[in-house]
């Protein structure tokens, strides 16, 4: 089961329309963005939302997704749980 959990973002919007995300928080925490690898529509499966975009990063070293739902300005990740029997 996925689940959507909601990120601020420290964004820069180029002149162009360009997107760039640089840093995020999360419970009190930031995470530089360190390099983008790629950029794409893409609404992930079990999780309800409105064609969002879809950054793939690096950050702290590890490659990470973090979405951006323009029809609602919010920006989230995905976290993966295990249903328990």
């Amino acid at each position: 089961m996925k689940k959507r959990i909601p990120i601020s973002v420290e964004v820069i919007f180029g002149d162009d329309g360009a997107i760039i995300p640089k840093k995020l928080f999360y419970k009190g925490r930031s995470f530089e963005i360190e390099k983008l690898i790629g950029i794409r529509r893409y609404c992930p499966p079990e999780i309800s939302c409105i064609s969002p975009i879809e950054f793939n990063a690096v950050i702290c070293g590890l490659r990470r997704k973090i979405y951006y739902e323009q029809s609602t300005n919010k920006w989230f990740s995905i976290k993966e749980y295990k249903l328990s029997s």
